[in-house]
């Protein structure tokens, strides 16, 4: 089976390939083949919308974690650095996508929720914020409270529609702060 699943090499999760690398990974979770499927997978960017979403990968973990398969600390290590490197990109897609996975982990109560939420604490003071603000201070504003909005729903009610409400008010607010700080 290990062979079935990674030989020829999968590159997606068409063909009902993530089905057969869960069914590999429950069955054989020792196996570093598996698990580097999985790692390869999150860090490809397979699970980002095309064939696979992040709620898939959150459905995943979350049997898991329920079943208490051994060796996740690996995968789920893959998706923090994931979406690690999609919030500081600088790249107004990436980060949405990124805010997609904390959604998902929220929505399906995945424990690697929290260390995602690490994540997403403090990005918008990194060093590629502020270069991502020098060039582009509209948008990076609005991506930081959008970030800051999606956290708070993800440890509260998951209401991703007031999030999205919540971030056109706040981008709105401080744009008339700064008309009234201007004029003083």
């Amino acid at each position: 089976m290990i062979q079935l699943v990674t030989w020829p090499v999968r590159t997606d999760t068409s063909r009902l390939g993530d089905v057969l690398g869960w069914v590999a990974l429950k069955r054989f979770p020792d196996a570093a083949d598996i698990r580097q499927i999985w790692i390869r997978w999150i860090s490809d960017g397979v699970f980002d919308g095309m064939h696979s979403s992040p709620k898939d990968l959150s459905r995943y973990l979350d049997s898991a974690d329920k079943e208490g398969v051994a060796g996740l600390e690996s995968i789920n290590e893959a998706l923090r650095c994931h979406v690690r490197r999609y919030l500081r990109s600088g790249d107004k897609r990436k980060v949405v996508m990124a805010m997609d996975y904390v959604q998902a982990a929220a929505d399906v109560g995945v424990s690697v929720l929290t260390t995602l939420l690490r994540e997403v604490e403090g990005v918008s003071g990194t060093a590629e914020w502020n270069a991502w603000r020098a060039n582009d201070p509209d948008t990076s504003e609005w991506m930081q409270w959008y970030v800051f909005e999606v956290a708070k729903e993800a440890l509260g009610d998951r209401d991703w529609l007031r999030a999205l409400k919540n971030t056109e008010k706040m981008v709105e607010f401080e744009k008339v702060r700064r008309q009234i700080l201007q004029k003083e």
